[in-house]
């Protein structure tokens, strides 16, 4: 188990920063940081707080195959989550196919990301020679 990997992974997927996780758990952003590194593990009560803040079950934070990213189906329960958690950094305004290539990004393995970044920036190579 690594709960420190699902902290983080939750908290991207509300696009929360460190600093506002910390702030909802009257924490510093090093005891943040320190979790999600796995130097140190947050007790029972800050997982109790953290599952209400990302509105999920306990149990869910502690699962070695966590993924957050379907948890949410389209981009407006993205919204309600976000709105739920009381705002903080809004996300830019994606359209579902967008949102649907998003988390499908954020959920894939580090050779594919790498792969998407390439095509990326060859396809904008491209624009720029026309």
């Amino acid at each position: 188990m690594n709960i420190g990997n699902n902290i983080k992974k939750m908290r991207k997927a509300l696009n929360m920063e460190q600093s506002e996780l910390a702030v909802k758990l009257n924490v510093s952003n090093k005891t943040i940081s320190s979790w999600e590194c796995g130097r140190t593990e947050p007790k029972m009560d800050m997982i109790e707080a953290m599952s209400i803040i990302f509105g999920i079950k306990k149990s869910e934070l502690l699962e070695d195959d966590f993924t957050p990213y379907e948890r949410f189906e389209n981009g407006a329960d993205f919204e309600k989550a976000w709105k739920d958690l009381g705002g903080g950094r809004h996300p830019i305004d994606l359209t579902d196919e967008e949102y649907s290539l998003l988390i499908d990004y954020r959920a894939s393995g580090e050779a594919d990301k790498e792969a998407v970044k390439r095509l990326l920036a060859y396809a904008s190579k491209m624009r720029e020679q026309k």
